[in-house]
């Protein structure tokens, strides 16, 4: 565990490193192991596994156990083969099975596969609730079994693409090996280009799918999402060495490490030259930065080709001859349906499934969104049912289901103590409806009604500020249902909820989420949120109501708002009274600060203020907080407090500071010695007593 890192070294034995970029802060996020003979010139052969577990500080892990199983290769070349149980916590079993190369396995409880990579996932009483698999053609496991059609794969025989860097034209022309499904079937997978030289390891270039369309010669072109294929990157010529005819010097960095790993043996191609040549290096620089000599492996004299000083060329390593594959996915999941059997296919062209949940009748909805009934079950699902989307089947249907819906709930009303509010603008889109500044609630009252299923009451959800309000040990909510489940009024008793909250003023969210019986679970979720009106504190002097005698900050001195000019927050909590100074580079150091006189009739006096960054930071931002006094207004300052270094999404740290008989007061906060991005430092309801 340790902080973000942009670029890791990581010394390795026998004189190797591993070089790597990692982006997790407080997390451990890179593994180097090593497994060392002894003595140290004996061969080894080695596999290293791994399971990785995400899961926060202070939970349990969902795993129980592993188990290595013994893997029986059937066909294939010698390779690594694994195969994992886990006994999961929940009572299910994982088995895993990967294989590094393309062949056939089998375990000895009997699965078999062919996939490169499969997960099969029994419940406690044995049953088969998730099967995928990636890469194959079959995978087999008690009464489960699924054929698939393998990889797509085919030859590269032409590429389209707009040079301008516009996009408006990116495809690649592929002979297949056998047919690809068309349309947008592909759409989202990646599609892979082998790329091999020579002059490097060979390596895959990869581009996503947007649609494949059959030509009238068999071929295929594949529009692809992202940039042109043949537009590595753009480079202007600056210098021809005339030393070295073969070389050229460019207008940007190009580093083996940087912009693209794989320049060697790539095409260098000056279109207006009609020109193409294959690249043998580039000059290798420290850091990405300042490589611009490309050395080209033909023995050529650039400029006597008529090559110039300021032309322009392009990069890449397509070309046709090369071996294009599409990887084949496939997909089965069980998923919650407690009055009725409920499965998802999601596969890659034509699959075929035995399972007791294809054998009997079932209907099923295909990637065109219509339901069809099949009396006597169904196995076999055409590349154009699934249409790269997920199908859904459904077995022991009662009577009341409506399979066409497709419509969550409606809101048809809600009122807060008796005042109508708009339910259209509350229903959760871009954000939740904010009521803004209202006196302390009483009660919520929200009508919903379903036209096609009931509504699932066991699933409401009702949230304040995150914290469940519908719990065994509490009143907060009631429920009324009418209609034979598809209608339903919910009461929220905010005056109960928010009783701890009355002597404080915050934003306040609340959120009621309700899905309803449908295959699709459709949700409705209703998010609104407003501030408690809360009297200010009599009898105390606020900061923001004092003539400052001088201030110096990023922005100015702000008072009473947050730096875009809306009420402040701090992690939820509002200051309708504040002071904002964010630290701004100054002759004295990177810091910000306002002064105050303080009234002689009211000595001694006690500061009392929430310390903290202000939400519209969005969680970035830093800072260090300090409370200051003097006899004059120029100082000298003596320090009555520090804070520790306070950042974005910290709930705010409240503090209580006697000041004493001292005639001025100074509010002063630095950066934290990390710049001053977003360091909104808020002084919440600061205030004299």
């Amino acid at each position: 565990k340790g902080p973000w890192i942009g670029w890791l070294r990581q010394p390795l034995p026998y004189g190797q490193r591993v070089d790597g970029n990692v982006a997790f802060m407080d997390a451990r996020d890179f593994l180097v192991e090593v497994r060392q003979a002894k003595p140290i010139e004996q061969a080894l052969d080695s596999l290293f596994v791994h399971v990785l577990e995400g899961y926060r500080e202070g939970e349990q892990s969902a795993i129980k156990s592993v188990t290595p199983l013994q893997v029986t290769s059937i066909a294939g070349p010698e390779r690594d083969l694994l195969a994992l149980k886990l006994a999961m916590a929940a009572g299910h079993t994982d088995t895993v099975l990967y294989q590094s190369e393309a062949g056939a396995i089998r375990l000895p409880e009997g699965a078999e596969t062919d996939a490169r990579y499969a997960l099969v996932r029994q419940d406690a009483a044995g049953e088969i609730t998730t099967a995928e698999a990636c890469r194959g053609t079959y995978l087999k496991s008690g009464d489960f079994s699924v054929a698939m059609p393998g990889d797509f794969t085919g030859t590269l025989v032409d590429m389209v693409g707009d040079l301008t860097g516009t996009r408006r034209e990116s495809a690649l022309i592929v002979k297949p090996d056998k047919p690809w499904p068309a349309g947008a079937d592909l759409n989202g997978r990646q599609l892979l280009v082998r790329i091999e030289s020579d002059l490097r390891a060979p390596c895959n270039e990869g581009y996503r799918v947007e649609k494949a369309t059959a030509l009238p010669d068999g071929s295929m072109r594949v529009d692809l999402q992202d940039s042109a294929p043949l537009v590595t990157s753009w480079h202007e010529v600056k210098v021809l060495p005339a030393d070295r005819p073969n070389v050229v010097r460019t207008n940007r960095p190009m580093v083996d490490h940087g912009n693209t790993p794989w320049y060697a043996g790539m095409k260098l191609w000056f279109p207006e030259r009609g020109k193409t040549y294959t690249i043998k290096q580039v000059n290798e620089v420290g850091g990405g930065y300042g490589g611009d000599t490309v050395e080209l492996v033909d023995n050529v004299n650039l400029a006597a080709e008529g090559i110039q000083v300021g032309d322009w060329y392009v990069i890449h390593a397509l070309q046709p001859g090369q071996r294009v594959t599409v990887a084949n996915d496939f997909c089965w999941r069980r998923e919650p349906a407690p009055e009725w059997r409920q499965h998802a296919l999601r596969a890659t062209g034509t699959v075929t499934v035995e399972s007791p949940a294809t054998g009997g009748a079932l209907a099923f909805r295909d990637g065109d969104g219509g339901w069809r009934e099949a009396a006597q079950g169904k196995q076999t699902f055409s590349a154009e049912e699934t249409g790269g989307q997920t199908v859904r089947l459904v077995t022991g249907k009662p009577a009341w289901l409506n399979l066409a819906d497709a419509a969550p709930p409606a809101l048809q009303r809600m009122t807060l103590d008796g005042r109508e509010i708009a339910a259209e603008e509350a229903v959760l889109g871009a954000r939740h409806k904010d009521l803004g500044w209202i006196d302390p609630p009483r009660k919520l009252v929200l009508s919903f009604r379903d036209a096609d299923n009931p509504l699932d009451l066991t699933a409401l959800s009702v949230r304040l500020n995150g914290k469940k309000l519908v719990t065994p040990t509490q009143d907060l909510v009631a429920t009324s249902a009418s209609e034979e489940g598809k209608a339903l009024q919910v009461q929220v008793d905010l005056e109960k909820a928010l009783a701890d909250e009355r002597s404080r003023p915050r934003r306040q969210v609340l959120e009621v989420a309700l899905p309803d019986r449908s295959v699709d679970r459709h949700q409705t979720t209703v998010a609104v949120s407003f501030i408690n009106r809360v009297p200010l504190e009599a009898g105390v002097l606020y900061l923001s109501d004092l003539k400052p005698v001088s201030a110096f900050a990023h922005g100015g001195l702000i008072l009473d708002k947050d730096y875009g000019g809306e009420v402040a927050e701090v992690a939820g909590r509002v200051y309708p009274k504040c002071v904002m100074i964010c630290p701004e580079p100054g002759a004295d150091g990177t810091h910000a600060e306002v002064v105050f006189e303080l009234p002689a009739d009211r000595r001694p006096l006690t500061l009392s203020a929430d310390l903290g960054i202000e939400e519209l930071a969005r969680g970035n931002g830093s800072a260090v907080f300090m409370v200051q006094t003097s006899d004059a207004p120029e100082g000298k300052w003596g320090t009555l407090y520090t804070s520790p270094p306070l950042r974005g999404g910290q709930e705010p740290v409240t503090i209580d500071v006697p000041l004493g008989e001292a005639k001025y007061l100074r509010l002063y906060t630095t950066d934290a010695g990390d710049g001053i991005n977003s360091d909104h430092a808020v002084w919440g309801m600061a205030r004299l007593r």
